[in-house]
């Protein structure tokens, strides 16, 4: 299921380094000292730490999937597609075409709900964001929950894993995510929504007041400091 977990000590590094890190492309020197004033951060400063281990079913292959990595939120003009499929899209899901599969099982598959699957077409769910005031479809934990629905389907389009009509369901593993902020509602929402297509798969989800990561953040920028 989702369950809330403390922030894990590997994540918190890797989220510092990313917003306070003395490389060029940190948040602290992209937006400079109000990342650290702000009592309210906007989105574009909001980032996450996803790490993740996936497993297809027996069916769909054998080979898991592992990493991690900062997500940050998505920009406008970043990728329009996946800012409008996260936004608007008129299904829950989305029919994705995959490179024929020697295996005859795969086009016999029962797809879910009982409809026939077209032979070796799949489907990806479409995390939906809600809008609250304003929109919430570029936050990063929305951004990165559709990354690792992504990643699987890469493993699809390789060929590293077979498609299967209930390979959704049978997707299981942890996938554990780390802000440095309460989530909001749509956030939340899109929790439930990837709990609810992959039911086998373990999210844990860990976050911390932005106050509390302001205090992180200039401790650490502290001993930065007094160690150069």
């Amino acid at each position: 299921g989702v369950r809330r977990v403390p922030p894990p000590i590997h994540a918190m590094e890797a989220l510092l380094e990313h917003y306070v890190g003395s490389s060029e492309a940190s948040l602290l020197s992209l937006h400079g000292e109000r990342l650290i004033i702000s009592v309210l951060p906007t989105a574009r400063w909001l980032s996450s730490f996803l790490r993740y281990r996936l497993v297809p079913s027996i069916q769909s292959g054998s080979q898991v999937l592992a990493g991690s990595l900062v997500v940050e939120p998505s920009h406008p003009k970043d990728d329009e597609e996946a800012n409008n499929r996260r936004f608007k899209s008129g299904s829950w899901r989305c029919a994705r075409a995959l490179a024929p599969s020697p295996s005859p099982s795969l086009s016999s598959a029962p797809a879910p709900s009982g409809k026939a699957c077209e032979a070796y077409e799949a489907y990806r769910p479409v995390l939906l964001s809600t809008f609250l005031g304003n929109l919430r479809h570029r936050h990063t934990e929305v951004v990165a929950l559709d990354l690792l629905v992504e990643l699987a389907m890469a493993a699809l389009e390789s060929g590293q894993w077979k498609w299967v009509g209930d390979f959704w369901e049978k997707l299981s593993g942890e996938a554990e995510l780390f802000v440095p902020h309460t989530p909001c509602l749509s956030c939340v929402g899109v929790f439930a929504q990837l709990r609810r297509w992959c039911p086998s798969l373990q999210l844990r989800v860990a976050y911390c007041d932005w106050r509390d990561w302001r205090r992180t953040m200039r401790e650490a920028i502290g001993r930065t400091e007094s160690n150069g």
